[in-house]
C-alpha cells in the first residue's frame, strides 16, 4: 500500500486518479469523492462530495430484497486521526468499530476493529434519482489529527434499485485519513507514553537523592 505522506501536494494527483477510474467503472451507486484537505486548528478536514448515481433510490426503510431492515448508507471504513464528522442533511452520523455491509457479492473490504469508521445512515423521506445523471446529496467532513492518507477500498455503501426496490450496495476507492506508521516503529498509546515518562522521573528523583553520612 502506497502512503501518500504530503497530500497538500499529491492530492491534486490522487483526486484525478480516483476520478477517472470512477468514470471508466463505477456501477450505479452512492459516490464519495474528496474534494479537498485542509487545516483545521490543529487538525485537518477532509471534505468530500457525495452523489447518487442514475437509477438509485435512497430509503430510511422498507424495500426489496436483502438487508431491508436498516436504513439505506454509506461508511468511511478505517478513518485514521478520527476527530469528528459533519454530512448531508437527513443523514446520521454514527461512530462504530466495524461496519455491518451484506455484502451483494462483492468482495468485502479490509475493515479493522481498531481503527474508527464513520457511518451515515439516511433518515429522510426517499429520495428518487430515476435518470441517468448523478444528483448532489450533500458534502462531508471528516477532521482528523493527520493529514495523510493511503489508497484502497475504504468506502462502502448501501441504495435501492430505482425500478425494482431491490437493495444493493457498493465498494468503493476513496482517499480517507490513515495513519502512517514507520516501518520497525510500533507507537504507544498516550497513557501508557504518561506512565512510562512519570516512572523515569522518580527514577531520577531516586537516583538524585542525598545519600547520607
Amino acid at each position: 500500500m502506497i502512503s501518500q505522506k504530503k497530500p497538500f501536494l499529491l492530492v491534486g494527483a490522487a483526486l484525478a486518479l480516483v476520478g477517472f477510474l470512477n468514470s471508466e467503472g463505477r456501477a450505479d451507486s452512492i459516490l464519495a469523492t474528496l474534494t479537498s484537505v485542509t487545516p483545521s486548528g490543529s487538525n485537518f478536514a477532509f471534505t468530500y462530495d457525495v452523489r447518487l448515481t442514475g437509477n438509485s433510490n435512497l430509503m430510511s426503510t422498507g424495500g426489496a430484497g436483502v438487508g431491508t431492515s436498516t436504513a439505506d448508507f454509506f461508511s468511511f471504513l478505517d478513518v485514521g486521526g478520527f476527530v469528528s464528522a459533519t454530512g448531508p442533511a437527513n443523514f446520521a452520523v454514527v461512530q462504530e468499530p466495524l461496519t455491518t455491509f451484506p455484502g451483494f457479492g462483492l468482495p468485502l473490504p479490509t475493515d479493522s476493529p481498531l481503527v474508527t469508521n464513520v457511518r451515515f445512515n439516511y433518515t429522510g423521506p426517499m429520495i428518487s434519482n430515476a435518470g441517468n445523471t448523478d444528483i448532489t446529496l450533500g458534502n462531508v467532513t471528516l477532521i482528523s489529527t493527520v493529514n495523510t492518507t493511503t489508497d484502497g477500498v475504504r468506502f462502502i455503501g448501501q441504495d435501492r434499485d430505482a425500478v425494482t426496490g431491490t437493495t444493493r450496495g457498493n465498494t468503493d476507492a476513496v482517499l480517507v485519513p490513515t495513519v502512517v506508521i514507520t516501518p520497525g516503529v510500533v507507537p504507544l498509546p498516550a497513557p501508557l507514553l504518561g506512565g512510562i515518562a512519570l516512572f523515569g522521573l522518580l527514577g531520577l528523583k531516586k537516583l538524585r537523592k542525598p545519600q547520607l553520612a
